[in-house]
């Protein structure tokens, strides 16, 4: 039993210990491939952005090559152009400013950069109506100045709409070097979008990569992807519960050996079962049965926890053998009884053949004496001294 036992909880332990391990590892490549398909997202994520910069770049160039010759026109490029939805500034020098946009006044907003700053920069952004507004310009040939605005908000949302789905829990923004979020999507998990949000200040450095947030404070454990955005030396920063990201049924797979468990035990609880209730129990009969078949006294007496049928051959047996014993008591009995009778019988015998003899003899001694009274001593022979002398 004890061994039973002992070798039932083995099996379950080890069993155990293998689908946990299995769990673990499984758990820890979900880990990794959510780990490296968030890097890969995050970087193209990255260069899509600066790819539509440089795009509204080269849309800058073009439009500044035919400026000077007084071939812009505000109605045309707010219909070919509509990704400039802050409008165009051209700039022949600082006092002659012509504002391309007639429902939005950029140059107030640009007013305050110095012309050196608008002249060399080529990519720049300001804040305006409460977001950031990215400035693109080029120099045309005759030293004039073409500025196009553009929303950075809407910039990146239409850029990382072609190459990020996010899960319910992901989160996703953009930060210039200023601590500003530029673009924001998700709910923020767990702290402020800043400077000091794992990953920032990895991806500012140009590095893209993968990190991990400490469970201990979180529910779960957090990936945070990070890259540099070309171009305007942005980071974009990807963060997510990488275990909500898996397939529920993925995540149910490592455990389907737990499934077996249950077979298992009770396949093993009704061998245990059989075991004790019948294979134990007919065994104990068995040896019983021989025990008493060798002349051995016993007595089965009823096993606790046999089934019914095996309690009732115990029974049975139990009164087979009690008639056995009775039998046995039986005939013991009987030859005593028969014994005495013989040795009464015997003894009766004895004492009649006794009885008988001496009657016998006393009367044979009688004969003699009377015969030796009657014949003179002179003529008595010698047979008949002899035999008054044997009789005596």
């Amino acid at each position: 039993m004890r061994i039973f036992l002992l070798t039932l909880i083995l099996v379950t332990a080890v069993l155990g210990s293998g689908i946990w391990l299995n769990y673990q590892l499984y758990q820890q490549a979900i880990r990794e491939t959510v780990a490296q398909r968030d890097e890969r997202v995050a970087q193209a994520a990255a260069l899509t952005i600066a790819n539509a910069i440089r795009s509204r770049q080269q849309t800058i160039n073009q439009l500044a090559f035919v400026a000077p010759e007084g071939r812009l026109d505000t109605a045309q490029l707010e219909t070919t152009h509509p990704e400039f939805n802050y409008g165009f500034l051209y700039l022949k020098s600082e006092q002659e400013v012509t504002n391309l946009n007639s429902e939005v006044q950029l140059w107030e907003a640009v007013q305050p950069v110095k012309w050196s700053t608008v002249s060399e920069e080529r990519i720049w952004s300001i804040r305006m109506d409460n977001e950031t507004v990215i400035l693109v310009s080029s120099i045309a040939a005759d030293g004039s100045l073409l500025i196009g605005a553009f929303s950075a908000s809407l910039l990146i949302e239409q850029a990382i709409s072609e190459v990020f789905n996010p899960s319910d829990d992901a989160l996703l923004f953009v930060v210039d070097k200023q601590g500003t979020p530029l673009f924001i999507m998700g709910e923020q998990l767990h702290n402020e979008v800043s400077l000091n949000h794992p990953g920032v200040q990895e991806a500012f450095t140009g590095r893209s990569g993968t990190t991990y947030i400490d469970p201990s404070y979180l529910e779960l454990e957090h990936i945070v992807a990070y890259s540099p955005v070309p171009e305007v030396g942005w980071a974009l920063v990807i963060e997510e519960a990488w275990q909500t990201v898996a397939n529920p049924w993925l995540e149910i797979t490592p455990l389907v050996p737990l499934i077996l468990l249950v077979p298992l035990a009770v396949a093993l609880f009704m061998l245990w079962l059989v075991n004790r209730r019948i294979i134990r129990p007919l065994q104990f009969l068995a040896q019983q049965a021989t025990a008493f078949g060798q002349g051995e006294a016993t007595e089965l007496g009823q096993r606790r926890g046999a089934i019914g049928a095996i309690q009732e051959l115990q029974h049975e047996l139990d009164l087979m053998l009690a008639q056995v014993e009775a039998s046995k008591s039986g005939l013991k009995r009987y030859l005593e009884a028969v014994n005495q009778g013989q040795e009464e019988e015997r003894s009766r015998l004895a004492r009649e053949l006794h009885d008988g003899t001496l009657q016998t003899l006393i009367a044979l001694d009688q004969q003699v004496k009377m015969a030796r009274k009657r014949i003179p001593a002179t003529e008595q022979d010698q047979n008949l001294q002899r035999a008054a002398g044997l009789l005596q």
